[in-house]
């Protein structure tokens, strides 16, 4: 049975825009081309499923088990490989894995970009007001499944929905309270953009996470002072207030 919000999210996922000129195209083209290293590690991680969605299933749950969300000095920069090398990522590195794995082994998938308030990282650190969010668009039976849930781990999964629930917020230490983790590779699966109202601006579907990153509307630029000290002090300040979440 879907749940009240993830019908929600379903209902109006048609509504943010944006993709329509690329679903159409004969060819799609992929997100960040799978290297040799990602290509071997899909197809290990996908042996033995015998349909697009085992694929899709089996390449989910990977990066939601494997990679730790959290944050590295790369930030949204980070190739797939220095994601798998850090084993860590947040929604944007992780997204472009994730859609990079899918593709190796033959799975359409597109990001999504779109900007929302940074309440789900209520209690991690310091961050801006405005936060850049992807989540992946996958195709399976001709139909587009928006998914997101891979982007939190199960420990911070479960120690994040201990914070909501005692403190009743609705957002905060990386997720949404109405998060999900399993996903069946037919209704969508969302972690952290849980809610459609989440959404303050729409900027579409990307086939190449760099067209955004260099687009007027990615507001996460991270140059001179302020990437320096992200750098140096941000990065293991954020992760340990996350691991903090995690025990």
């Amino acid at each position: 049975m879907i749940s009240p919000t993830r019908r929600r999210f379903l209902g109006a996922a048609a509504l943010l825009g944006g993709a329509a000129c690329v679903r159409n195209a004969q060819t799609l083209p992929r997100v960040d081309e799978p290297s040799p290293a990602v290509q071997e590690l899909a197809e290990a991680i996908t042996a033995g499923a015998t349909s697009p969605r085992e694929r899709a299933i089996a390449i989910y749950r990977f990066v939601r088990d494997e990679i730790r969300f959290g944050f590295t000095p790369y930030f949204d920069e980070a190739r797939p490989g220095q994601t798998l090398d850090a084993k860590r990522g947040h929604c944007n590195p992780t997204g472009v894995l994730f859609a990079s794995l899918l593709h190796a082994v033959n799975v359409d998938a597109l990001l999504h970009f779109v900007t929302i308030d940074n309440r789900v990282l209520h209690g991690l650190g310091g961050f801006p007001a405005r936060l850049n969010h992807a989540y992946t668009e996958v195709r399976l039976d001709g139909g587009w499944i928006p998914v997101d849930g891979y982007i939190v781990d199960p420990a911070l999964f479960a120690g994040a929905r201990a914070k909501l629930e005692r403190s009743g917020r609705r957002l905060g230490w990386g997720m949404h309270r109405d998060a999900v983790q399993e996903w069946d590779g037919r209704e969508a699966a969302m972690g952290q953009l849980c809610d459609p109202a989440m959404v303050l601006e729409d900027h579409g579907t990307y086939v190449d996470a760099l067209d955004f990153f260099q687009s007027e509307a990615y507001s996460q630029r991270l140059g001179g002072v302020a990437g320096a000290m992200y750098r140096w002090f941000g990065v293991d300040a954020i992760n340990r207030a996350i691991d903090n979440v995690r025990a």
